[in-house]
């Protein structure tokens, strides 16, 4: 006796396929976070998130000289998210860890004769302010950029819900364009930073201009876009697996905005049942 063939409608096998899809889809949390304990946010804090998503991979923000090959840590730090990762790598062995940081940052960093911060040029910046010699425009910038630090430093001590809403992270995006893109308008057009001079990492004289360039493309542009690069790449590494991301809150914008261009959804941490 022949076996009938069943001819499945087209819009079913569709769905079909689309429901493989999402199946196949790993499920991603970006948990952003403040580096050392406040009175709302500490290792335990991750730790219990951790606990209840229950990782198969964690991506911290660390580069790989922080590992051995096997990806255990070389060195620990006592930052929220070192201390909650080995409390639950204890408990949890299976758990892989993974570093997302621009690789080689600091080096890389005193290659281009940058530290990690531009001091003097935000000195020079407040110096201006502070005397009123700002243009009209450069005023509207400064005063600007002056609302959304403080209302993002507010957030450095509220709990990982608040720091983790839209919103925040918002705030957060307005904040890296102010930062980077808007005030270096002010030091590109601003005759003072072209006199000014400094002594940069790799011991030459520059001009504010110069290294405020260099700066702002590196922490604004480069490290943000490695770090979400890197995240991207597990992701596409480890389909079908539970990865959690644990950055800094200030970085969590940059890597849910690259996620959602890749169309790859995303779970906040106090959705996980």
């Amino acid at each position: 006796m022949k076996k009938q063939l069943i001819h499945l409608p087209t819009s079913l096998i569709l769905i079909f396929i689309s429901l493989n899809h999402v199946l196949a889809q790993p499920k991603v949390v970006v948990l952003g976070s403040v580096h050392f304990p406040t009175q709302k946010v500490n290792a335990d804090s991750l730790f219990n998130i951790l606990q209840k998503f229950k990782p198969d991979i964690i991506l911290l923000e660390a580069d790989s000289s922080n590992f051995y090959d096997d990806f255990t840590f070389k060195h620990l730090y006592d930052e929220n998210e070192y201390i909650a990762t080995v409390r639950y790598k204890m408990k949890n062995p299976l758990v892989n860890i993974r570093p997302i940081e621009f690789e080689g940052r600091n080096s890389y960093r005193k290659s281009i004769g940058i530290y990690p911060e531009a001091g003097p040029v935000w000195q020079k910046l407040n110096q201006l302010n502070n005397e009123k010699k700002f243009n009209k425009e450069e005023q509207k910038i400064w005063d600007e950029l002056a609302y959304l630090d403080s209302v993002a430093s507010a957030y450095k001590n509220a709990s990982l819900q608040s720091i983790n809403q839209p919103k925040i992270d918002q705030i957060i995006n307005n904040l890296i364009i102010s930062k980077y893109l808007s005030i270096k308008k002010i030091v590109d057009t601003n005759p003072v930073f072209a006199e000014s001079k400094l002594i940069d990492a790799k011991k030459d004289t520059v001009t504010m201009r110069q290294y405020f360039a260099l700066w702002a493309n590196f922490e604004g542009n480069l490290r943000n876009n490695a770090i979400a690069s890197n995240v991207m790449k597990q992701i596409k590494l480890n389909p079908e697996k539970k990865i959690i991301v644990i950055t800094g809150f200030y970085h969590r914008p940059f890597i849910l905005n690259k996620l959602a261009e890749n169309k790859i959804p995303t779970h906040e941490f106090y959705q996980i049942k």
